[in-house]
């Protein structure tokens, strides 16, 4: 299967799921960006969609107070790389705190299919969402305690810049 290992190859899918949103979605006008605000591809790396102050167009009547992220390729097909999870990890460990939002609430992390009739996002991620949620509840949680151990005050997460959300491990 396809999963975007190559950057040029990645860049020009991320370009050609945005002119699609952005042309034919609706016979009066498209999209005004990217409904995604993020994607991952293969290899981990992450591109920005439509920034996180706008709302998404990734889940039909279920966009308000979410943010959509995609993996790149067929998920009932192919198994998300090693990379990939890492970086879907990370991210959704830096927005929990971007947006002081507690990880261990109910529906913190969501399939499409929660959502709408689809296989989105196929089985093979669906497969893996429980340990994600356990690993970034825990992360989000060690984060949160040594930020209060440094600085003494929780309200100081919001200068967290977390540089390795777009730099994927090589271990």
């Amino acid at each position: 299967g396809k999963q975007y290992m190559d950057q040029a190859e990645a860049l020009a899918y991320v370009k050609s799921v945005q002119a699609m949103h952005m042309n034919s979605n609706d016979p009066k006008h498209g999209w005004d960006d990217i409904g995604y605000h993020f994607l991952i591809d293969g290899a981990g790396r992450v591109y920005e969609g439509r920034h996180t102050s706008i709302m998404g167009a990734h889940a039909k009547n279920a966009n308000e107070n979410n943010i959509g992220i995609s993996l790149m390729g067929d998920y009932n097909r192919d198994v998300p790389t090693k990379p990939e999870i890492d970086s879907l990890r990370r991210l959704v460990t830096f927005l929990a705190l971007q947006y002081r939002t507690d990880p261990r609430q109910k529906g913190f992390i969501e399939p499409h299919k929660h959502y709408n009739n689809t296989d989105c996002p196929g089985n093979n991620v669906v497969a893996i969402l429980p340990d994600l949620n356990t690993q970034v509840d825990n992360e989000t949680a060690a984060l949160v305690d040594k930020l209060k151990s440094q600085t003494g005050n929780i309200a100081d997460a919001s200068s967290f810049i977390p540089l390795v959300v777009t730099q994927p491990s090589h271990s």
